[in-house]
């Protein structure tokens, strides 16, 4: 299947036993953008239960 795969991943699909390297691939360019909006609307990091984005 790897020639259909554009390479991504979906962070939903991502295991406790996944590193860091597999967010960062799941949600790219992004993920600087939604620290800095969860840093803004969950300071308290209350929404933590999946896999975690760091604040800012």
């Amino acid at each position: 299947m790897k020639p259909f795969s554009t390479g991504g991943t979906y962070i939903n699909f991502l295991t406790e036993e996944e590193g860091p390297e597999r967010m960062e691939v799941a949600l790219g360019r992004g993920r600087h953008r939604l620290s800095e909006v969860k840093a803004k609307w969950d300071p308290e990091n209350v929404f933590r239960t999946n896999r975690n984005i760091k604040l800012a």
